[in-house]
């Protein structure tokens, strides 16, 4: 929530990069494929969060990092806007890189 935040009042982007900002993580954390935002948002929001969304590769190796920066910067050539929900994401991470992280509850 807080990336479509950066997304929709910092950058003042409409209402796409505000839903790419919402979903940016869902491909990545969840069941959902990329069809499934395609038909449940538009191939604007879908193009969008496939641009900043990780590609799966199992064993995350710099290599497949740079291929993913590589193809994000090829499609950013067609869409700024993608660039732009990519950088809220890591503004996000870099403004809460000191945050303790919450306790953990456990289930004995």
């Amino acid at each position: 929530m807080v990336v479509a935040t950066i997304v929709a009042i910092e950058l003042k982007l409409g209402a796409n990069p505000v839903i790419a900002a919402f979903l940016h993580d869902v491909v990545e954390d969840t069941d959902y494929t990329m069809d499934d935002i395609r038909q449940r948002f538009g191939d604007d929001v879908a193009f969008l969060v496939s641009v900043v969304t990780k590609k799966s590769t199992g064993n995350y190796e710099i290599s497949k990092q740079v291929d993913n920066y590589k193809q994000m910067l090829n499609s950013i050539h067609y869409d700024i806007r993608a660039l732009l929900v990519k950088l809220a994401d890591r503004l996000h991470n870099m403004r809460t890189l000191n945050r303790p992280l919450p306790p953990v509850e456990r289930h004995d």
